[in-house]
């Protein structure tokens, strides 16, 4: 799990780019290992991948998954975090914005 922080924290002080066909299918790829790792349970594993997936190739899907995620694993003060990132983010987004104020109200 660190070595996910790592990636990830490198991946946000990179300068916004265009994403590429690659960025899009690591996103893929570490959307898909987030959900296996929902599933089974493990939630803090799975806020971290859906994190990366977001950062990755940002999108409210991914970044809704995330705040589920870190909410379920007890990460409040990070949920509320990628809560107000959501809301800035996605503002016309009704799904995003319904979740992100549930979680700020909590």
């Amino acid at each position: 799990m660190l070595l996910l922080s790592a990636l990830a924290l490198a991946w946000l002080a990179q300068p916004v780019r265009a994403q590429s066909a690659a960025d899009l299918q690591a996103a893929g790829e570490a959307f898909q290992q987030g959900q296996r790792a929902q599933v089974q349970g493990d939630f803090a594993q799975a806020a971290e991948l859906f994190d990366l997936a977001h950062h990755t190739a940002p999108s409210a899907g991914a970044l809704r998954s995330a705040l589920r995620m870190h909410q379920s694993a007890g990460h409040h003060a990070t949920a509320a975090m990628r809560a107000a990132e959501a809301l800035a983010s996605y503002p016309d987004d009704a799904a995003t914005v319904a979740l992100a104020n549930e979680v700020l109200a909590a």
